[in-house]
């Protein structure tokens, strides 16, 4: 149900702001590429994210009582999301010819139309912001451009297009910190302004919830991308750029390592925020996660074999 309410109004609001169809049809091609891009949406995990802290910063615990105006902001999300998605896939990016089971982008419209409704999403994405009532009280659109922008996930772009994890597994987590982390945190801090947790004259960014909450971030996009690294191996995906960057090939001791550092930093930040609902939706991401890395566990010990990273198969994470 929180799927289909997050999906339902991303709907409404992209059909509120796209161009509508005009007896020229001009501009409507954005509209068509969007819906393409966009639905069905993927696992939502940002904008559920979100939602679940929301809940918990607000006292809600019946989703029918989150107010409609919060739904900009999980639309913001999956929006922005989607736009890094569009331009990953170019040529020019990361060259990927499918994108959730379907011809990406470029591929289904052509090159151009994809470059412009990647633009097109993430201009929209920050105008669904100024829809959210209250926003001129907290400092919700400058921190979103801030970690989203040239200094945050756009750098990490750069980044990732200079090859810069091939250096070495500190380069490798500060790329995904950049690229996967900050709209993860965005989705957190974001939720927790909104949230209105703690109202007092403290400057919310020297706030301490605000300080475990990035920590929470940091580690929980670290995880997610290696874990996704992880997934691409036995999900077939594992071939060209993807296989020549993998830190699980170029720096396996030391990104197990790290994956069960930031696994721990979770478990410890998720403890001391104590946010129920928050809780519980990563760990039924993590379990998630889990089972699928046992159903698949031969087929990585053959590939880490084949890679020779580890002596013997009881190296595997455990």
């Amino acid at each position: 149900m929180q799927n289909t309410l997050i999906t339902s109004h991303l709907a409404k609001h992209l059909a509120q702001l796209l161009p509508k169809k005009t007896m020229d049809n001009r501009g409507y091609e954005i509209n068509e590429a969007s819906s393409y891009a966009i639905f069905p949406p993927g696992k939502l995990f940002r904008p559920n994210l979100a939602f679940n802290l929301f809940k918990d910063c607000a006292g809600i615990k019946d989703y029918k009582k989150i107010p409609k105006w919060f739904y900009y902001f999980t639309s913001f999300l999956e929006t922005h999301h989607v736009y890094t998605l569009i331009h990953d896939d170019l040529p020019c990016m990361d060259d990927d010819d499918e994108r959730r089971g379907k011809p990406s982008l470029h591929k289904a419209y052509g090159e151009w139309q994809a470059l412009l409704t990647g633009d097109a999403l993430l201009s929209l994405s920050y105008e669904l912001l100024t829809h959210i009532p209250g926003t001129k009280n907290i400092p919700l659109l400058p921190f979103c451009l801030r970690q989203l922008g040239p200094r945050g996930l756009i750098y990490g772009q750069v980044l990732d297009l200079n090859n810069f994890a091939l250096k070495g597994i500190a380069q490798t987590l500060y790329l995904h910190e950049l690229k996967t982390s900050r709209l993860i945190q965005v989705s957190l801090i974001g939720a927790w302004m909104l949230g209105k947790c703690e109202q007092d004259n403290q400057n919310i960014f020297y706030h301490s919830k605000y300080k475990k909450l990035w920590r929470l971030g940091k580690s929980l996009g670290i995880t997610f991308q290696l874990l996704d690294d992880l997934s691409e191996i036995w999900e077939g995906q594992f071939d060209g750029r993807e296989m020549t960057i993998s830190p699980w090939k170029n720096f396996y001791t030391e990104t197990a390592r790290e994956l069960s550092l930031h696994l721990s930093t979770i478990q410890q930040t998720l403890d001391e925020l104590e946010y129920e609902q928050t809780r519980q939706f990563i760990f039924a991401y993590l379990n998630k996660c889990d089972q699928n890395f046992l159903k698949n566990k031969a087929i990585l010990l053959a590939t880490f074999n084949s890679w020779k990273v580890f002596d013997g198969a009881a190296a595997l994470i455990d």
